[in-house]
């Protein structure tokens, strides 16, 4: 009889770690916390910049971008504007501010149809966007 109770208060116990187990495993999935995605980018003659993307905040914005990098839209791309101390501006194929990106940059079987997407800031609408544009930021400029 002393042995069939120390069983049930083996089995009990382990019944027990086993629901604080699975129950540490749901919150520490629900507590995790998300990093965004960072794009790193070298620049000749300068070094290394390093972007913390927020799709959150813009959705159509990183996943454009993070397509067009993935693609290798950026890559030998100039900063066709430079103010310093101030900022850069790049992301243009033809290196003058006055080119865009085409659906083909985005896919293969795509038009060769130039495309823009509207910025997502406040601006334009996207109140839940509330990144103030100081130094670090990198934003869409279309409006």
């Amino acid at each position: 009889m002393k042995i069939k109770n120390t069983i049930w208060i083996i089995a009990l116990i382990l019944v027990i770690v086993l629901i604080a187990l699975i129950g540490y495993g749901y919150y520490q999935k629900i507590t995790i916390k998300v990093k965004n995605p960072i794009a790193t980018m070298e620049v000749e003659s300068f070094g290394t910049i390093k972007m913390e993307l927020y799709p959150e905040l813009a959705p159509q914005t990183v996943a454009n971008f993070v397509t067009l990098a993935n693609r290798g839209f950026y890559d030998g791309l100039t900063f066709h504007r430079i103010v310093k101390d101030f900022m850069i501006q790049g992301g243009d194929k033809e290196g003058t501010g006055q080119g865009t990106a085409t659906i083909k940059d985005l896919k293969d079987d795509g038009e060769d149809t130039a495309y823009s997407i509207k910025g997502e800031f406040i601006a334009n609408g996207v109140e839940k966007n509330k990144l103030k544009f100081e130094e670090g930021v990198v934003r869409n400029g279309k409006k």
